[in-house]
């Protein structure tokens, strides 16, 4: 059995991509174009009669597949040009394309395996809540627990996305991963009861895999707060066009008053009622009959509400009566 060493006549150092007039790049965008050279020599020795040898050169694309292949005979000093190659939305998919360069004269060889990345654009689209797809902004109260689905996409050649880090951030400066749940269709559940407090929050949502430029997308969650709403006091039987009252305690989550609420009351001459605010969240609603005309079974549409918090609603049922009547009787002795 015969067995013969070679040295490796090709070495990474000397082999090089062209981009914009530059040979240092390994990274391309769609749109743009390379040539690969390389340098046939060992220590500076280059084989006799180089000009009749070949060098292969082979690429794959990131799923594997043979993207490219070329053979080039070296110049007399054993530089490779392989030709110009363009890197469009539809000949590639963005990723690490891998490329082989193998040369042999019969008793010398020389091999080496290297890569470079096409970058394509990404897109996160928004799926849930529904409520936001249009706006990108979602309503809520502190506590509720929010899906959110998003799809990633190449809207270059408008295939999805698979396995990428789509990340978003979260209180207290923490960063969370969605999960895959489908080929490029992320998901992950938001519990506001983290966030503790009512208001306006902004959840940027990242997406990242080589080949891939960043997209990002933001998520609007206006948060209010869970409220109640307590009838107090209030008159069943109200003679006609006499005056009533009704009280409410109005409160938040935590069972403490809410005042400055905005109050609305079904009755539309405001010279027929009257809302006065006492304090830690009790209202006093004094109001007059004098536009009901008849016995009978009425009722009165209340709204509470205030910014940041949840609107709470209230119908009053009651009974016109008929007006009673005091007589006086005097006797002459």
């Amino acid at each position: 059995m015969f067995k013969a060493t070679s040295p490796n006549y090709l070495d990474i150092a000397n082999t090089k991509m062209l981009k914009q007039g530059e040979w240092t790049h390994t990274s391309f965008d769609t749109g743009e174009s390379t040539r690969i050279k390389t340098q046939v020599n060992y220590s500076s020795e280059i084989p006799n009669n180089i000009e009749s040898t070949e060098i292969n050169l082979t690429i794959f694309d990131p799923e594997g597949h043979q993207w490219y292949s070329e053979v080039k005979a070296p110049l007399s000093n054993g530089t490779v040009f392989f030709s110009e190659m363009t890197f469009s939305a539809l000949n590639t998919i963005g990723g690490q394309f891998e490329y082989t360069l193998l040369w042999s004269n019969g008793t010398a060889l020389g091999g080496l395996k290297s890569s470079f990345v096409v970058n394509h654009q990404s897109q996160i689209k928004l799926l849930k809540p529904d409520d936001a797809k249009i706006d990108l902004r979602t309503d809520g109260f502190v506590g509720d627990i929010i899906p959110v689905r998003v799809i990633l996409t190449d809207p270059e050649n408008n295939l999805s996305i698979s396995d990428a880090i789509v990340s978003y951030n979260w209180t207290g400066g923490s960063t969370f991963n969605f999960t895959e749940a489908a080929v490029g269709i992320y998901e992950t559940i938001l519990d506001t009861a983290d966030l503790s407090s009512r208001g306006l929050y902004e959840i940027l949502i990242s997406s990242s895999k080589l080949g891939f430029l960043e997209s990002n997308l933001t998520l609007e969650i206006n948060l209010g707060e869970e409220t109640n709403l307590q009838r107090l006091e209030s008159e069943y039987n109200i003679e006609l066009h006499a005056n009533s009252s009704i009280k409410f305690k109005f409160t938040d989550f935590s069972g403490d008053g809410i005042d400055g609420a905005t109050v609305n009351i079904s009755i539309s001459n405001p010279s027929h009622y009257s809302i006065e605010n006492l304090g830690n969240g009790t209202y006093d609603i004094n109001f007059s009959t004098l536009y009901i005309d008849n016995i009978g079974t009425y009722q009165l549409n209340f709204s509470f509400s205030a910014t940041g918090y949840e609107p709470q609603y209230y119908v009053y049922q009651f009974q016109i009566i008929e007006q009673s009547v005091n007589l006086s009787v005097f006797i002459n002795s």
